[in-house]
């Protein structure tokens, strides 16, 4: 008997390989990542997924807009590979994506896809900080150095199938949202699992001590409050953590154990933003990368320095950069990471990569956040995707876009197939809602 492969079975194995495939595993010289994609837009191609609405289209505007940005740098520096992978990526798979999803059933499907595939990543972080063994290193085919931070408050920062800390946590950063978005979205006897999915990843975020994906997990967090009906959840948190803050205060009196940790804390915070606390750190014993800042405030005048006259299309994606300074020390340090998104694109492919990003994104976070959904109904996916491009948008302050970019281009594909097919009935207009409240008022 012959098998029928159908696209949407195409695109569970996309859902569930896609977002954490390492960017180092290659097989005969090829990348995983890249095979996936090629292997997915033939497959569409092939078993005909069926035809791209107009509606489609021009919601899909801003991505061409974004395409025709970078790619126009990507052309100018000769970066065919790089181009031709972007356009398969964010024009032939989510195109094609948005007809094979086309129902409630499946776009559920493929939100747990992305959970369960996370939960896995997750219990494999257990052990990575657990035994310091990285499971997904087994893949690494293509010989990378896979570099670990220096201990941070002797916990072993856990990267995961990314290559830093920051981009493992925002990738967790996005689970959790999609995750309260499936809370809301479910039957209850089912709440629970989803509620211990979320234990799970959020204890992976923990372990990646990464300051700035964490304001980017507390700014989704208010807005789910918010969206979800629970404002006056958030003044009874606002309530309590005063009441924390002050029974701290009080032990801190008593406790001179208590207040070297709330101060270590404190200094711990301020070392992102000022040098002068990592001197404090130090004095007080604290050897364990207490900065971790990477000079991100300076690096907007280095970069700056760093172009040399390529504004416009910049450096190219290959071009090392490299700027050298004085250290406080006295003695020439050379910087060769951007740890801000913003700034690595302009380095790379100037301005015109940047206005294609920022294009990208403050579109995408328009649309999500006048997107019509019913607060009544509880979350819409609309405004958990504005929570998700928000806290991304801040988060970029502090890290440049790595392995996380895969997971979010799947959530972006998830959102244009909600938004053609108008939230597949989860989300009813709030007038409608009104109307069946008062017949059933009028009934009784």
């Amino acid at each position: 008997m012959k098998m029928k492969i159908r696209s949407f079975e195409v695109l569970e194995i996309f859902c569930a390989l896609f977002p954490i495939c390492p960017s180092y595993f290659y097989i005969f010289g090829l990348q995983v990542k890249e095979l996936i994609l090629l292997f997915t837009l033939v497959a569409f191609i092939m078993l005909g997924s069926g035809v791209v609405s107009l509606k489609m289209l021009k919601a899909c505007i801003p991505i061409f807009i974004f395409v025709f940005f970078t790619g126009t740098s990507q052309l100018y520096h000769m970066e065919m590979r790089t181009l031709i992978m972007q356009v398969v990526l964010w024009v032939g798979v989510l195109l094609f994506a948005s007809t094979t999803i086309n129902t409630k059933e499946r776009f559920y499907r493929l939100l747990d896809i992305l959970i369960y595939a996370a939960v896995v990543v997750g219990i494999f972080g257990f052990i990575e900080e657990i035994t310091h063994f990285n499971i997904f290193s087994l893949l690494n085919t293509a010989g990378a150095t896979i570099k670990y931070n220096p201990l941070r408050l002797g916990i072993l920062r856990i990267i995961s199938f990314t290559s830093h800390a920051i981009s493992y946590c925002t990738y967790c950063m996005f689970i959790l949202a999609l995750l309260l978005y499936r809370i809301e979205h479910t039957e209850k006897g089912e709440k629970k699992k989803y509620i211990y999915f979320a234990v799970i990843i959020a204890a992976n975020a923990m372990l990646t001590l990464s300051r700035i994906a964490f304001v980017g997990i507390f700014i989704e967090l208010v807005l789910y409050l918010y969206y979800s009906g629970r404002k006056q959840f958030i003044f009874k948190t606002v309530k309590y953590v005063v009441i924390l803050l002050i029974c701290v205060g009080i032990g801190c009196l008593f406790s001179s154990g208590l207040r070297r940790k709330v101060q270590l804390s404190v200094y711990i915070v301020g070392a992102y933003f000022d040098d002068s606390y990592i001197t404090l750190l130090r004095e007080n014993g604290f050897t364990d990368n207490p900065g971790g800042v990477g000079n991100r405030l300076d690096l907007y005048g280095w970069v700056y320095d760093e172009m040399k006259g390529k504004v416009w299309f910049g450096n190219g994606a290959t071009s090392k950069f490299e700027h050298v300074f004085v250290n406080k020390d006295g003695y020439n340090q050379t910087k060769s990471s951007i740890e801000v998104e913003w700034l690595r694109t302009l380095y790379r492919y100037g301005i015109f990569g940047l206005i294609g990003e920022i294009i990208l994104l403050l579109s995408i976070l328009a649309k999500t956040f006048f997107m019509k959904e019913a607060p009544e109904n509880g979350l819409g996916f609309g405004k958990t995707c504005f929570s998700i491009v928000l806290a991304y948008i801040v988060v970029f302050f502090g890290v440049m876009q790595n392995q996380d970019v895969q997971a979010f281009a799947v959530i972006i594909m998830l959102l244009l197939a909600y938004k053609q097919y108008n939230g597949f009935g989860i989300q009813k207009p709030r007038e409608e809602q009104r109307v069946e409240k008062y017949e059933a008022i009028g009934t009784n």
